[in-house]
């Protein structure tokens, strides 16, 4: 994910999570094993509640088993 951005006046209505929820389904159906992004600060927490951990410089959940191996939280996203 390169950009996901709610402008004030809308936040907190539950927007973000809806978009987010969307792309994780669309990404699982596509059959990506793992899913990278950058978040701010203020961004940090959705994505952690949506299962994401903090890697050395993005975020990244894992979809999919890859090989039986967990997320490698030591990768670093290009």
């Amino acid at each position: 994910m390169l950009t996901m951005y709610t402008i004030p006046p809308w936040r907190g209505r539950g927007i973000a999570r809806a978009l987010l929820e969307e792309i994780i389904k669309y990404v699982k159906r596509t059959g990506t094993p793992h899913l990278w992004l950058y978040a701010t600060d203020a961004g940090r927490p959705l994505y952690e509640q949506a299962g994401f951990v903090v890697l050395p410089d993005a975020m990244g959940l894992q979809l999919f088993p890859t090989n039986g191996q967990p997320l490698d939280r030591n990768v670093r996203v290009m």
